[in-house]
């Protein structure tokens, strides 16, 4: 590192070098952390479905749970090295006038402002909340189970919304107006997961229960741009690329995630594989990640480092994490803390802190306690 330093002074490598190099020794450091903490809700049987921390200031924590509880709780604090609760600032129950009656699958800040935030669940319900007043303002109602949604990156006041469902449909809306934009209907199995390109605002991929991965064009009037094919076999000009038989995976994709500014894309499958992908030419990187379970049958929460150099994804793998270099699928960190299986990853940039939620019904903060530049981020 001091070399590096010496580096970055002389003018040989970039200043953002060493931060990236800080941050790489910080992530392949996590551990649970010893000073700060979230304490479990009533019990340790309710479990955490899935998370996510406000964009903007990086302060405050929605979770999911399986009982259709929707959590908020305060995770920003100054630096210092004694015990840090997260107190909880709000719960919304099953029981409550505007609450979820089932499992919350899924919960996303609004992308600019975390005066909003939107929840989904298993009651076929997608509820828009107003922050500030704690209170539902619009519900949305679907025809099937909602598995998991995304907001589009939201550079404009309207923000884009695509709800995976049950029976192949993808349901993509406005927010801010409650209009169907499109319906994207060419799964043939339970949509699991999706998200949306951060730099094409108009770029969805989508994973199923159908052991595709689809990449769609929400612009087009075909919609459908390309299916991923694990072989690596080309499609032929003017083709329907969602009616053709290839698979990204021998299992159900439950994760897609987006990387480098959209031009790659990971899947997570229920065989056990992780891939990359090209998105511009659909090609299977063949990278290989190892030491990789996914038993799970509905959408897992997967998270990146970032804007960092090399890239890293923390993946739930049954009851641990596995963090790896994106790039070339090293096995960098293997986080061992939760009794059963992890459901959600959430990587907070503002802290660099990994949040997770398990079937246990905790929530665990992971961090470098013994690092002393965390000082800085803080």
């Amino acid at each position: 590192m001091l070399k590096l330093l010496d580096n970055v002074k002389s003018g040989i490598k970039k200043p953002s070098a060493f931060v990236n190099a800080a941050i790489a020794t910080h992530i392949a450091n996590l551990d649970v952390s010893s000073y700060k903490r979230i304490i479990p809700d009533d019990t340790f049987t309710v479990s955490i479905q899935n998370l996510q921390g406000d964009n903007c200031e990086g302060k405050f924590l929605l979770s999911g749970c399986a009982d259709g509880s929707v959590l908020l709780h305060s995770i920003g604090g100054s630096c210092n090295f004694g015990k840090f609760k997260c107190k909880r600032l709000w719960k919304c129950g099953k029981h409550d006038k505007n609450g979820h009656r089932y499992s919350v699958e899924c919960v996303r800040w609004f992308p600019t402002d975390n005066g909003i935030f939107v929840t989904a669940g298993f009651d076929k319900k997608l509820k828009i909340w107003d922050t500030s007043h704690l209170q539902c303002v619009e519900t949305l109602s679907f025809d099937g189970k909602i598995y998991n949604f995304d907001l589009s990156p939201a550079r404009t006041k309207n923000c884009t919304v695509a709800v995976c469902s049950s029976r192949g449909i993808v349901s993509v809306f406005e927010l801010q107006s409650g209009t169907n934009v499109h319906t994207l209907k060419q799964h043939v199995g339970d949509v699991l997961s999706c998200n949306w390109s951060p730099f094409e605002e108009h770029i969805l991929a989508t994973g199923s229960s159908d052991n595709k991965v689809l990449l769609w064009d929400i612009r087009s009037s075909k919609n459908c741009l390309m299916s991923f094919n694990r072989c690596n076999t080309i499609q032929t000009v003017g083709e329907n690329p969602c009616m053709n038989n290839f698979t990204a995976h021998t299992g159900s994709v439950n994760a897609v995630k987006f990387v480098r500014g959209g031009l790659k894309l990971i899947s997570c499958g229920t065989d056990n594989i992780i891939r990359l992908w090209d998105t511009l030419s659909g090609k299977n990187e063949l990278v290989h990640y190892e030491g990789f379970f996914n038993s799970s049958k509905k959408s897992i929460g997967i998270d990146i480092s970032g804007e960092t150099y090399p890239e890293f994804v923390f993946i739930p793998s049954n009851n641990i994490i596995n963090v790896y270099e994106i790039n070339s699928g090293k096995l960098v960190n293997v986080l061992k803390g939760h009794f059963d299986n992890v459901n959600c990853t959430y990587y907070s940039h503002f802290q660099h802190e990994l949040y997770s939620g398990c079937t246990d019904g905790l929530t665990l903060i992971w961090c470098d306690d013994g690092d002393i530049s965390r000082c800085m981020w803080t």
